[in-house]
């Protein structure tokens, strides 16, 4: 397996044929005659120098992999902020402090209590039992609803046209990608099983 240098599997990378140029270069090296000796040196240079390459290539993507590794296969994003989405076999769930912030908003605990009245307890989820507050699919939808701002509105279409629609296609084709991230929501709480 290798990779080009932009980073990616490259399948067009023919090892045999490396070691291949390699045998011949080595037979010429050793058995040549005279200055065709010297003629192995480049083939043997163009293969190292791929080598090299493709061990760089290699690292780079190993590098991106890890720095996004967690997040890969569900980074929603809004106006340049990162929106957390997770979802189980039924819900989808937004993180709270993600939809405040790209509404410009801080709410204090007794204004997340009104919030979680407003919305319905089925829909905001505050417990020990998830890694952060989130809102359900229907209960963003209802808590954007009750405001006015122009930025609601944005984030709103963003959720409906971009986001659920390719989660719900997810789920219902059961891809890798929903599988993978999937929660797991066994004992009433809601903990990512890939952590």
């Amino acid at each position: 397996m290798s990779f080009n240098i932009s980073g990616g599997f490259d399948p067009d990378t023919n090892l045999k044929l490396h070691f291949a140029v390699l045998f011949l270069a080595g037979l010429n090296a050793f058995y040549g005659i005279g200055i065709a000796r010297l003629l192995s040196l480049p083939a043997i240079a163009w293969v190292l120098a791929r080598w090299v390459f493709m061990i760089l290539s290699w690292l780079k993507h190993r590098a991106y992999e890890n720095a996004l590794g967690e997040w890969s296969g569900r980074y929603f994003e809004h106006a340049g902020q990162q929106v957390r989405i997770y979802w189980d076999d039924t819900e989808t769930w937004i993180a709270c402090a993600d939809v405040f912030r790209a509404l410009g908003r801080s709410p204090d605990a007794i204004e997340r209590k009104k919030i979680a009245t407003r919305v319905g307890a089925g829909h905001f989820k505050d417990d020990g039992g998830l890694e952060t507050a989130c809102f359900s699919s229907q209960g963003v939808m209802k808590y954007l609803a009750s405001l006015k701002e122009e930025e609601t509105r944005a984030l709103r279409r963003w959720l409906e046209r971009q986001v659920f629609p390719v989660i719900e296609r997810h789920r219902e084709s059961d891809h890798d990608t929903y599988r993978r991230h999937k929660l797991d929501t066994g004992g009433g709480d809601i903990s990512d099983t890939n952590d």
